[in-house]
């Protein structure tokens, strides 16, 4: 299975953004300090497993309230696998008690149980920072001059 794109509604610093992945191989994302490369790996794993909000702390999660303070606060991750294209939606709105958004899953288009994602969600979180995510601390390196 391969993220192939990441829309963002409202999350953090971006509303309406989108971020293609073309390749199969590897996709980067870099750029300056506040540039919204942790905002992005923030919005993948809420989408991923439910958002974080200040009522709901998790050492799991950051809270990444739209700045614009506007709702509802979400978007979709696009995947591909062997057996099709599977599209995930979650959007959060104030008032939602659930505290995790609802939870839209399609596959080829078409609206399908959240259970038919469900397995590959527990395997994820179980491995989530040691597979999609390179931690910053652990690539830097030191220079000294």
């Amino acid at each position: 299975m391969r993220l192939k794109q990441i829309k963002i509604i409202n999350f953090g610093q971006f509303s309406n953004k989108t971020f293609d992945l073309p390749s199969d191989q590897i996709n980067v994302f870099f750029g300056a300090n506040e540039a919204g490369k942790s905002t992005t790996v923030a919005f993948i794993k809420q989408i991923l497993f439910g958002f974080h909000l200040r009522s709901n702390s998790s050492p799991f999660f950051e809270d990444y309230t739209p700045l614009a303070h506007v709702s509802p606060m979400g978007g979709n991750l696009v995947f591909t696998a062997a057996d099709g294209e599977y599209e995930l939606e979650r959007l959060y709105a104030k008032g939602d008690k659930t505290k995790k958004g609802i939870l839209t899953v399609k596959k080829d288009g078409q609206v399908v149980p959240e259970s038919v994602f469900l397995i590959i969600l527990k395997i994820l979180k179980a491995r989530f920072k040691r597979i999609f995510l390179f931690l910053t601390k652990k690539c830097w390196v030191r220079l000294t001059v």
